[in-house]
């Protein structure tokens, strides 16, 4: 029985970060890709539906489909039922930003805003100055680290996260900028080593602040509780 809730929880992040996908591309090609169909002047519009269904080249968002669909297919082996929703919920704009970053160079605004928006409730339910303070921990972080770094972080890098240490807190932020920079670092590390890349290019780093959130999401409090036992402090 619970792997028809794992496989339920798959198709439904299949089918949300599949659609997704497609209208973001759709805001950055400025049209719809089913755009003949929507405006075709013969009247034929199931002949042009069908073209158009034809010509999709469902690779591309069959991938961010699948990724969604085992983040939220993790969820539900982690959170169960209706925990794992919130969550869920909030990783769709993260997915749609990892592929705009690695593609385009860019988190749009709207995405970031629709983080904010669903962080909003966490923090007024919770009451929870930890949040606060991460978000603001976390944005002034990035922006000194864009200053010193004149221009290897970016003003979406920093905004996005701003909205992420409000909804992880503090402390669960701290070890996703950890966990984001060293396997960052190691990437462009192995990209150079390999001449995929130069000193000279820049490589997107939403996509690693989206698995650092997912990392977080899934064992943060676990490692955070590892690494304090270890040191000798307290975890609250």
């Amino acid at each position: 029985m619970e792997f028809i809730f794992f496989l339920i929880a798959f198709f439904c992040g299949l089918f949300a970060g599949s659609l997704l996908k497609v209208f973001s591309d759709s805001n950055f090609s400025g049209k719809f890709i089913l755009h003949s169909a929507s405006y075709s002047h013969d009247g034929k519009k199931l002949k042009s539906l069908c073209c158009g269904l034809g010509k999709m080249p469902f690779g591309r968002y069959l991938v961010p489909g699948i990724m969604t669909g085992i983040i939220f297919a993790a969820f539900m082996y982690r959170y169960g039922w209706p925990k794992m929703l919130w969550h869920a919920v909030y990783f769709l704009p993260l997915v749609i930003i990892f592929f705009i970053d690695l593609e385009h160079k860019i988190i749009p605004n709207s995405l970031v805003i629709a983080l904010l928006a669903l962080s909003i409730p966490k923090v007024c339910s919770n009451l929870d100055v930890k949040l606060v303070l991460g978000g603001l921990m976390a944005g002034g972080i990035f922006l000194l680290l864009a200053l010193l770094s004149q221009g290897g972080l970016g003003g979406g890098d920093i905004k996005l996260a701003a909205a992420l240490g409000l909804w992880f807190g503090w402390q669960e932020m701290l070890l996703l900028i950890f966990l984001a920079f060293l396997v960052g670092g190691l990437v462009a590390v192995l990209l150079l080593l390999l001449g995929v890349k130069s000193r000279k290019d820049a490589i997107p780093f939403a996509p690693f602040l989206v698995g650092a959130a997912f990392s977080v999401t899934m064992w943060g409090k676990e490692i955070l509780q590892w690494y304090l036992q270890l040191s000798g402090l307290q975890f609250k």
